[in-house]
């Protein structure tokens, strides 16, 4: 995975970053082929997005992530997403 970071803002309360990404990943379905194995036994998937990381001095974060998959659709998935989002919140002590 290749990440860029940016600061948008820092204070002594609060800091904001915008990350964008690219991702890829290779998955071997078989360790070994055999002789009744239908399909590619290796696919790809890769995606790339964007997002923002908040956090603040109470130790609060949020990270908010956007992707979309690039690339060709692997075999062995039915349907896949157009856009995925994930939002995370957490409390660190």
């Amino acid at each position: 995975m290749s990440e860029l970071r940016q600061s948008l803002y820092a204070s002594a309360q609060n800091q904001l970053a915008a990350k964008i990404y690219v991702d890829t990943a290779t998955v071997k379905h078989q360790a070994r082929e055999w002789s009744g194995l239908t399909g590619k036994n290796i696919e790809q998937i890769s995606s790339a997005g964007f997002g923002l990381n908040w956090s603040n001095a109470m130790q609060l974060q949020a990270a908010l992530t956007v992707g979309f998959p690039i690339g060709s659709q692997p075999d062995s998935v039915d349907k896949r997403n157009d856009v995925e989002a994930w939002l995370n919140l957490s409390k660190r002590f």
